[in-house]
């Protein structure tokens, strides 16, 4: 489940006494164990919120804490970072030969295995990796016996015009404007995203910066994150071809801005489609070569002349795109 999801869970009152939060976007790991932490009573953490981390911690004694009842309050939340730790073993020695020896074996997971089969009702455990190793036997247990929390920010490819990835992030820029007492129309939140692409840590920054900016006012436009965002990140230097190939002129015109925004010139864009002509359409849709070839040569004539070049760009990739396809 993602971060939302457990915040879901968490306001029904469904709590699972283990967590695995997993994933590679650290920040975010930070804000799903913030909120598990948060089950127990501000007062009553310095008794009954404790942090080890594996390497320095053994996998037992992270168990007698987890086993041990909970001081006045109901619950414990016990936290055990790094655990993918526990997983790595000789693998590093044979990829790379170390004169000092073969690294050490898998740390042993001790108890930690069987307090999975029977975990303490009065603790939530909240195991924390980069990753894991899902096809060792606590891999697997981990998989049918904890509730894991997935934090991978986005999909990469998915910013070249997969319609799924970018509501991905927006959903996500309009959760956290929400926390923060903010709301956002759709031109604000498409511009956020533009700008930073599949990059979570600088959505999560712009987010932030922007709640400053706007101070006490209850919306974020899209000028203000004109205004305060950085110039937008450039997804795929193909983007725009990708757009002219699937006849999607309103996806193309749309990276043909962010890429000028983010510092392409017009000139070697052009470059780019008259390359992509004549060497992809070729392939891909020979029967659109003859038109695309004399849009070129119209549009470098036009530049010849110094007629405003992404004006040029932007008709050519218009023109590229064919009218059935502007229709559609």
């Amino acid at each position: 489940m993602t971060a939302r999801d457990l915040v879901g869970e968490l306001t029904r009152g469904t709590v699972a006494p283990v967590y695995l939060v997993v994933g590679d976007d650290e920040a975010g790991k930070d804000e799903v164990v913030a909120r598990l932490i948060a089950l127990v009573d501000e007062d009553l953490r310095a008794f009954n919120v404790e942090r080890f981390t594996a390497g320095d911690t053994h996998p037992d004694d992270v168990v007698f804490t987890a086993r041990t009842r909970p001081m006045l309050g109901e619950r414990r939340v016990i936290v055990y970072a790094h655990i993918e730790r526990l997983f790595k073993g000789r693998q590093k020695a044979i990829e790379v030969e170390d004169e000092s020896g073969p690294d050490d074996p898998p740390a042993d997971p001790g108890g930690l295995e069987r307090y999975l089969a029977s975990p303490e009702p009065s603790t939530v455990l909240v195991l924390v990796a980069s990753d894991i190793n899902r096809a060792t036997r606590l891999g697997k247990q981990l998989d049918k016996l904890s509730r894991s929390v997935e934090c991978d920010g986005f999909v990469q490819d998915g910013f070249n015009g997969a319609a799924a990835a970018v509501r991905e992030a927006m959903q996500f820029a309009s959760d956290r404007l929400e926390a923060a007492g903010k709301r956002a129309d759709a031109a604000a939140l498409t511009a956020l995203v533009e700008r930073a692409g599949p990059d979570i840590v600088r959505l999560r920054k712009d987010i932030d910066t922007l709640v400053l900016f706007v101070g006490d006012a209850p919306a974020v436009s899209a000028q203000d994150v004109r205004l305060v965002v950085g110039a937008a990140q450039q997804f795929d230097d193909w983007a725009v071809t990708n757009a002219i190939a699937a006849g999607d002129a309103a996806t193309a015109l749309r990276h043909v801005q962010l890429m000028i925004e983010n510092g392409a010139s017009p000139f070697q864009m052009l470059g780019q489609i008259g390359w992509w002509v004549r060497s992809r359409m070729v392939q891909s849709a020979p029967q659109r070569v003859a038109a695309s070839i004399r849009a070129l040569y119209r549009a470098d004539g036009a530049s010849k002349l110094g007629r405003n070049p992404q004006v040029v760009l932007e008709r050519l990739v218009v023109e590229l795109c064919g009218p059935a396809r502007r229709a559609a």
